[in-house]
């Protein structure tokens, strides 16, 4: 990931947020809205970082547009 200034002159330049991730958090953002119920969604690899602050249930998994493979996607369960 990259994040920081982009352009090449100062009317042409902004800040800005690239790399893979951000991608992928776009298709899951653009897949949870049209999934009733399911406002967060985020991948394994940020489940797994987050998992012993927060519970998730394996949400589904998805061919997205640039990947290889099926990302699996969870969703965090908050408890009242």
């Amino acid at each position: 990931m990259f994040a920081g200034i982009v352009g090449t002159s100062g009317s042409r330049r902004e800040y800005s947020v690239l790399g893979d991730k951000v991608n992928l958090s776009a298709r899951l953002m653009g897949h949870s809205i049209h999934s009733v119920g399911k406002n967060i969604l985020c991948d394994r690899d940020i489940m797994i970082r987050a998992g012993h602050k927060i519970d998730f249930i394996f949400s589904g998994k998805k061919a997205f547009k640039g990947k290889k493979i099926e990302t699996e996607f969870y969703e965090p369960v908050f408890h009242n």
